[in-house]
C-alpha cells in the first residue's frame, strides 16, 4: 500500500496550523483560520456556519439548496482514482469511543466507515475534514459511519471527543486511547504524527496526515482521500461500493 507522507521538514512548517495534508501541498494561509463546516475549530468552540472552499461540493450553492452534484460524476472512475490496490483488510482500532466503551471496528461492520486521524484544538485542517465528512453523512441515503481517531490522547479525554462531537450529525465516534494503543491504530492506517513544542499558552500542536480512509461493509480498505477531496467525491466512491 502507497502512503504519502509529509517530509520532517514540512511537518515543521506547518507547526503552527497543527496539521498536515499528506499526498497534497500544505493548505495556504492555514495559520489563523477559522472556516470550517458544522464542527468547531476547537473543543468547546460553537460550530461555524461557514464552509472552507476546499470542503464545499463542486456546484454548492448553500445549505438545503445545492443539487446533487453527484450525476456528473462516475462512481467507478471516482473509486478508481482513490483506490487502494488489493483492498487490505482495515485495521482494528482497539481504542476507547467517546461514550467510554471500548471499541473495536468489527462494531460497525454491515456498513463502510470513514476514518480519518486528528485532535479537537486542531485549528484548521481537522475541522475542514470534519466538515466535509458531516456533508457525506447528511448528503447519502445511506449514511456511512465516521470515525475520527485522536492523536492527542494527553488532551483528548473521552469527555472532550463526547463533546466535540455532539456538534455534528448522528454516526460520529471518536476514539481515544494510550500513547502506545493510538500509534498502533496510526501505524495500521498508514498515519505519521508528531507532537510539535510551540511554546505558546497551548504548548503544542500536532503534525500530522490528514487523509481519509474508506473501508467498506465487509472491513477492506477500499480507497484513500487525501485532504481537499470534496464530498461530491467521496459520495460518489461509497455509491461504487454500494454505500
Amino acid at each position: 500500500m502507497k502512503i504519502h507522507l509529509v517530509p520532517v521538514l514540512a511537518l515543521a512548517a506547518c507547526a503552527l496550523a497543527g496539521c498536515v495534508a499528506a499526498g497534497a501541498p500544505l493548505p495556504a494561509a492555514t495559520t489563523g483560520t477559522t472556516g470550517t463546516a458544522t464542527a468547531p475549530a476547537s473543543h468547546g468552540a460553537a460550530p461555524a456556519a461557514s464552509v472552507p472552499a476546499s470542503a464545499a461540493p463542486s456546484g454548492s450553492t448553500g445549505a438545503g439548496t445545492s443539487p446533487d452534484p453527484r450525476p456528473s460524476l462516475d462512481p467507478a472512475t471516482v473509486l478508481a482514482a482513490y483506490a487502494v490496490p488489493g483492498t487490505p483488510t482495515a485495521g482494528p482500532l482497539a481504542l476507547t469511543a467517546d461514550d467510554g466503551s471500548a471499541f473495536d471496528l468489527g462494531r460497525l461492520a454491515g456498513r463502510p466507515v470513514l476514518v480519518y486521524f486528528g485532535y479537537t484544538s486542531c485549528p484548521d485542517v481537522c475541522p475542514a475534514t470534519t466538515g466535509v465528512l458531516a456533508q457525506v453523512v447528511r448528503g447519502s441515503a445511506r449514511p456511512p459511519a465516521v470515525v475520527f481517531v485522536s492523536v492527542d490522547p494527553e488532551r483528548d479525554t473521552v469527555a472532550v471527543l463526547h463533546d466535540y462531537l455532539s456538534y455534528l450529525p448522528p454516526g460520529f465516534t471518536g476514539l481515544t486511547g494510550s500513547a502506545a494503543a493510538i500509534r498502533s491504530a496510526a501505524d495500521a492506517y498508514g498515519v505519521d504524527y508528531a507532537r510539535v513544542d510551540t511554546g505558546s499558552a497551548s504548548g503544542y500542536t500536532m503534525a500530522h496526515t490528514a487523509d481519509v480512509t474508506l473501508v467498506d461493509a465487509a472491513g477492506r480498505v477500499r480507497a484513500r482521500f487525501p485532504f481537499g477531496t470534496d464530498a461530491a467525491e467521496i459520495l460518489a466512491a461509497l455509491d461504487a461500493i454500494g454505500g
